[in-house]
């Protein structure tokens, strides 16, 4: 469905250019870049913002919080799961909000700004970022992942997440999925069953 004031996002999963749309084009319209939505899960779960990367869509953030209303000029304030819009500095294209969350600290209690509580708190499709370098030593049990996430170091140089020798460092749950870049898994340690995938201190479950 296009809006017909527009900020819609016009593209297709094999093709960046859906130039079948042009007649329906405003120039607030996206067209000519990638969504940046993940084909697997738009296939098997429908276009939900747990199925993206939110962190590099050009979807997030587009729309002025003037302009974030529905077809018939209403304000929009609430997404398709009931979460506030925005959540950034303007609303996302579509049906739902992303969110960008910032790590703190680098301690590991689960307070607020630390890494644990940023990925319990997040929603399926929001990025994670870092405002701190150094080293995250877990002081307790694994970083456990329920939800597609992307998570955004400094770089690897600046960031170590470390399992301290003692426990897997991110486990990703069935049917979820992580992107991480920017930093160093590091010092992770599992004992895996015939069933678990151990790679360098991340497990798949």
């Amino acid at each position: 469905m296009l809006c017909p004031s527009g900020y819609n996002h016009l593209t297709r999963l094999q093709s960046v250019d859906d130039s079948s749309c042009s007649s329906f084009f405003t120039q607030t319209d996206i067209n000519n870049i990638p969504a940046g939505l993940d084909p697997t899960g738009l296939q098997t779960k429908g276009a939900h913002a747990d199925d993206c990367a939110a962190g590099h869509q050009p979807a997030v953030d587009a729309i002025p919080t003037g302009s974030c209303t529905d077809v018939n000029l209403n304000s929009v304030t609430i997404d398709q799961r009931g979460r506030q819009r925005p959540q950034g500095s303007a609303c996302d294209i579509g049906a739902l909000e992303t969110r960008v969350w910032t790590v703190t600290s680098l301690a590991d209690d689960g307070s607020d700004g630390t890494l644990r509580s940023v990925i319990q708190q997040a929603w399926g499709g929001d990025n994670v970022k870092f405002g701190v370098t150094g080293t995250i030593t877990l002081s307790q049990n694994q970083l456990e992942v329920n939800k597609n996430l992307s998570i955004s170091g400094p770089s690897a140089a600046n960031l170590t997440i470390s399992g301290n020798d003692s426990t897997t460092v991110i486990m990703v749950d069935a049917g979820s999925s992580v992107s991480l870049s920017g930093a160093t898994i590091a010092n992770g340690n599992s004992i895996a069953t015939v069933t678990e995938a151990v790679a360098f201190g991340t497990r798949e479950a």
